[in-house]
């Protein structure tokens, strides 16, 4: 019966966290978009100005709200929006980016599926005389890159890090030993995210105790992770380099009967990044203690917003553009 149940969060928090983009649920991806760009709904303008968006995916809910911000941005300044969407497939991206660059468009925003795959794209756009902007995953090589703009998963990490030791004097407990996800190391944020927790982690006397591989998959997650708790079971704190995994943490847990209120036994202190609003809801039913606040909305805003000035000729002072991080705990959640 308890399987039962566990099973029936599982999907409902999965069906929550994705949302209902029509994309196939997180184990198997959809099949490719058409290789022909197409405008999306939301597309306005006169036309005057023609931007191309690749999204990797929308497998995730910051992917999502990253085609939000772009889209009611574009919007709002008259843009002729055109959309493509590679599902997961870094071959595909690259065939619809070079269609995006056929099609005219004075400038492409990407989110890559692949941080070295993507490198590529960069040096067609930059041959055929178009901004290439990167939006969250920062391409391996700069050197085709008008523009990168993203958050630091340096700070992010930190302060996912320093919320943990603020609950840990909180609730008396140490030594601080951690389960540290991983996403998919072709992903330079999850390169990043596992090299910066595991720093912060030492900085603040927390003991990574296991590792464990997710490939960004839900159920790759929820198989290791299950695994890696039957045999490391003295643990305190999990580090999650997303909300995306959250689902299957909670499920994880929920078999042990640990996915509790904050402060009662068997609490474990969960901190992830990203600052989803099913993560912001977590934290404020007490399961979640903290997420690095990600703004994905804002991020996509900015891509057209920056594309728009280099268009005009403005030539930013740097091509990276960091946007701030704040933890996002109970005490500040309802300000998100």
């Amino acid at each position: 019966m308890k399987k039962v149940i566990t099973i029936a969060i599982v999907l409902i928090m999965v069906l929550t966290l994705i949302g209902c983009t029509g994309a196939a649920t997180p184990e198997a991806p959809a099949a490719a978009a058409p290789s022909a760009p197409a405008e999306t709904p939301a597309d306005t303008g006169s036309g005057s100005v023609k931007i191309g968006f690749s999204l990797c995916s929308l497998i995730s809910e910051f992917f999502e709200l990253a085609e939000k911000g772009v889209n009611s941005e574009a919007a709002a300044q008259g843009v002729e929006l055109i959309q493509v969407n590679a599902d997961g497939d870094a071959a595909t991206q690259k065939k619809q980016i070079e269609d995006l660059i056929s099609a005219g468009c004075d400038a492409i925003i990407v989110i890559s599926q692949d941080s070295d795959a993507i490198v590529s794209s960069a040096a067609d756009c930059a041959a055929a005389g178009i901004p290439f902007l990167a939006l969250s995953r920062q391409p391996s090589d700069m050197a085709n890159v008008a523009l990168f703009i993203g958050f630091s998963n340096e700070l992010s990490c930190n302060a996912a890090v320093e919320a943990v030791v603020v609950a840990a004097n909180d609730l008396g407990y140490e030594p601080l030993k951690a389960i540290q996800l991983i996403g998919d190391l072709n992903d330079t944020n999850a390169v990043e995210r596992q090299t910066y927790f595991e720093a912060a982690s030492a900085k603040n006397g927390i003991e990574i105790v296991a590792s464990v591989a997710t490939e960004w998959d839900l159920d790759v997650c929820f198989n290791r992770l299950t695994d890696t708790v039957q045999t490391v079971d003295d643990f305190n704190v999990i580090l999650s380099p997303s909300d995306f995994l959250l689902p299957s943490i909670m499920s994880v847990l929920a078999a042990r009967n640990e996915w509790v209120l904050y402060g009662e036994d068997g609490y474990n202190i969960i901190v992830s990044i990203d600052g989803s609003p099913d993560a912001i809801e977590m934290i404020k039913a007490g399961y979640l203690y903290a997420t690095a606040n990600n703004n994905a909305i804002e991020m996509g805003q900015i891509g057209i917003q920056k594309a728009m000035e280099i268009i005009s000729g403005g030539a930013p002072a740097n091509n990276e553009y960091m946007i701030p991080v704040v933890a996002i705990t109970k005490d500040i959640a309802d300000q998100f």
